[in-house]
C-alpha cells in the first residue's frame, strides 16, 4: 500500500522550493493551494472529488514544466507521487 497522500505531496512542494526547484513563488503557491483542496476531500473520503483534482493538479504541473517554472527533477517526482495518489482513489 503505498503512503502517497496530499499532505505528502505538499511536503514535497516546500522541500522543493527550499531547494530551488521552482522558478518563483508563485509557481509552488499554485500547486500548494491546489493540493489544500484535496487534503480537505480526502478528509471527507470524497474519492471523486480527490481524483478530479489531483488529474487538473497534473495539468497544472504540466503547464509550470512548459513554462520552465519547475526543474526536471521536481517535476518527475511530483508527477509519479500524483499519478500513485490518483491510482489509490480510482
Amino acid at each position: 500500500p503505498t503512503l502517497t497522500n496530499a499532505s505528502y505531496i505538499k511536503t514535497l512542494v516546500e522541500q522543493f522550493e527550499v531547494d530551488g526547484e521552482f522558478a518563483n513563488h508563485g509557481a509552488a503557491r499554485s500547486l500548494q493551494a491546489h493540493l489544500d483542496t484535496v487534503v480537505r476531500f480526502e478528509k471527507q473520503e470524497a474519492a471523486e472529488r480527490v481524483v478530479k483534482h489531483m488529474q487538473s493538479f497534473n495539468q497544472l504541473l504540466e503547464n509550470h514544466k512548459k513554462d520552465d517554472l519547475i526543474s526536471e527533477v521536481a517535476y518527475n517526482n511530483l508527477k509519479t507521487n500524483t499519478d500513485s495518489l490518483i491510482k489509490k482513489w480510482q
